[in-house]
């Protein structure tokens, strides 16, 4: 599967602003420049894989939501998603319910 970069630079910028860190914070915690992690968010270089799985522990977030490979979601609203998806019985008052049908 192909990533896509400028999605995960943006994504990188947006995550780590939701935590309110500058890049030299980010760049510590992760043992790496600021100027690494400047050039991941403008797109001039992406990390290895196992910087990645670092970056995403640290955030608190999945690496699909980083890569933008997915919409992000909570843990509250993926719980919600996976217990609509598991009641197709119920789906059809859900929609109602919401007035999407």
């Amino acid at each position: 599967m192909e990533t896509r970069p400028i999605a995960f630079s943006s994504n990188l910028v947006l995550f780590r602003k939701k935590k309110s860190l500058k890049q030299r914070d980010l760049a510590a915690a992760l043992g790496v420049s600021a100027s690494a992690v400047s050039s991941w968010e403008t797109g001039i270089s992406t990390p290895q894989l196992e910087t990645l799985y670092r970056i995403c522990d640290f955030l608190d977030i999945t690496l699909s939501a980083l890569l933008g490979i997915e919409d992000y979601c909570s843990v509250d609203e993926r719980a919600l998603l996976d217990a609509y998806r598991g009641h197709p019985e119920m789906q059809k008052a859900v929609r109602t319910l919401l007035g999407l049908d």
